[in-house]
């Protein structure tokens, strides 16, 4: 993995995540299952994002209701 570099520049950052050059700091308290949505989402191929409803901890039931 690449080391993340912290930057002001909203450009620079956007540009890397395009170029999937990031990583998620291991200090970070994050879920297994956050971590494994986050790498699934910042993909280079936009058709290989998954669908939410893939995950099984999202809960659709919050929507009934609406």
């Amino acid at each position: 993995m690449k080391p993340m570099i912290i930057t002001s520049s909203c450009s620079y950052c956007i540009q890397r995540i395009l170029c999937v050059q990031f990583s998620i700091l291991d200090y970070l308290h994050l879920s297994k299952y956050c971590r494994h949505l986050l790498f699934h989402i910042f993909v280079a191929n936009p058709s290989k994002v998954p669908f939410l409803s893939k995950y099984r901890w999202h809960d659709t039931s919050i929507y009934k209701n609406s």
